[in-house]
């Protein structure tokens, strides 16, 4: 467990555990995170790579396909490069702090930071701009939208309480009250524009009671990882209890088998029994198998195999053939194939992509296809059905979907300022 503290600098590499298990943290000797794995299976889902001087360059996945980060002669980032070649530029201001941002299709996102690097202003391709204020600690006081609609915060402090009060452009006035009492326990409540009030009591052990607006109660209590003591927790009861009186209870348990009592990553076997209201479902990783069994609570099993990089390559259901899948070496999904390889019955769909990693033709069970194009930031721009019939796309400089359809009419997309659908036209 001695791995699981907080280092002093310069000491030897050390890992630290999500606060839910799942995940591990992996640190070289001064502090850089060198990678990201699965606490269960130990597949690796991201790792690092930096310069000399510890600038971030790379972030790998688990098929090893790097998104890099480009840096001029003064170690400037300029631009990031996705594994299949999209570029997106950076442009910094004197402070240092990101000042512009242009898609892969050029497409600009202008940023405005202060000196201090709190973000003051975000302008859209379209031209509309989002403007943020701060208060002399850097705390959010305002937000204004390209509407011109504008959301405020105030805050208040007492010995024991804060108090933030949230009001829209329209006088709708929320307030946020955290409470922290003597004996560590802590209150948060919600008090709503329409009267209607939620609280939620956090407990000295962790445990949390959420009160919603419809009396409705509930109750979660944590308990220590297996392997990782009180550095991870999880939820192990859930009680909820309505205003009606009807009551749902839910109990986990987690339990890990370890190769090596004494190494706490040795997992061979790591179980997750769920108990709802007396019925139980299971679901067990076996590590020499690299299999997920899920059992019901009629007792009926599905299981998936993963292989060394977390792709699932085989999975089987009570009732029905099983399904296999197959990879490239970018860890793209090729073919699903339902049945066994030398089942003249087995139904097959293959997949296939361009050069930049987008699906270009999915062939379903029946050989009929499915095709698409894309623009140059990755959105579809026509989806071709087997009968031959095209559906196109097309997009204002701002991402969001302006028409669709085949042939004519189209249908057109209305937007206002704040970027949500406002309607629908379709021409006679």
């Amino acid at each position: 467990m001695n791995q699981l503290r907080q280092p002093k600098l310069g000491e030897p590499a050390f890992t630290i555990p999500s606060g839910d298990g799942d995940r591990l943290f992996h640190f070289g000797p001064y502090g850089r995170h060198l990678e990201t794995t699965d606490a269960v299976t130990g597949v690796r889902l991201h790792a690092f790579d930096y310069d000399e001087n510890g600038r971030l360059l790379a972030i790998r996945d688990a098929d090893d396909r790097a998104t890099t980060i480009s840096r001029d002669a003064d170690s400037t980032p300029t631009a990031i490069t996705s594994p299949d070649g999209q570029i997106t530029q950076l442009e910094l201001d004197a402070e240092g702090w990101l000042n512009c941002v242009i898609e892969p299709n050029g497409a600009e996102w202008g940023i405005a930071c202060t000196a201090d690097g709190l973000l003051t202003a975000l302008t859209t391709p379209n031209g509309d701009a989002s403007t943020i204020a701060y208060d002399e600690l850097g705390r959010l006081t305002r937000d204004t939208n390209p509407a011109g609609g504008e959301v405020t915060l105030t805050r208040s402090k007492d010995a024991t309480a804060t108090t933030i009060t949230v009001t829209d452009g329209e006088g709708r006035v929320e307030t946020y009250l955290r409470e922290t009492y003597p004996d560590v326990t802590r209150r948060r409540t919600e008090n709503n524009a329409d009267g209607s009030q939620a609280a939620t009591y956090f407990e000295a052990d962790g445990s949390q009671v959420r009160t919603t607006a419809d009396g409705t109660v509930t109750r979660r209590g944590y308990a220590p990882d297996p392997r990782f003591g009180e550095a991870s927790t999880y939820l192990a009861e859930t009680v909820t209890t309505t205003p009606g009186g009807l009551v749902q209870t839910v109990n986990v348990t987690e339990t890990a088998t370890l190769a090596d009592p004494g190494d706490i990553f040795s997992v061979t076997r790591y179980a997750i029994d769920r108990t709802r209201n007396s019925v139980t479902a299971s679901t067990v990783y076996d590590a020499a198998t690299r299999t997920h069994t899920q059992t019901s609570p009629a007792g009926r099993e599905s299981v998936s195999e993963i292989d060394a990089h977390g792709h699932v390559i085989c999975g089987s259901r009570p009732g029905r053939a099983s399904d296999y899948f197959s990879y490239d070496a970018q860890g793209r999904l090729l073919e699903r194939r339902q049945g066994e390889a030398n089942d003249p019955e087995a139904r097959v769909t293959s997949f296939s992509y361009d050069a930049q990693g987008q699906l270009t033709t999915l062939t379903d069970a029946e050989n009929q296809s499915h095709q698409f194009t894309y623009d140059a930031n990755g959105r579809v721009l026509t989806s071709t059905r087997p009968d031959g019939e095209t559906v196109s796309f097309s997009y204002d400089a701002n991402g969001n979907l302006r028409t669709t359809g085949s042939g004519l009419p189209l249908l057109h997309i209305l937007y206002h300022l704040l970027a949500s659908n406002h309607g629908t036209t379709t021409p006679h």
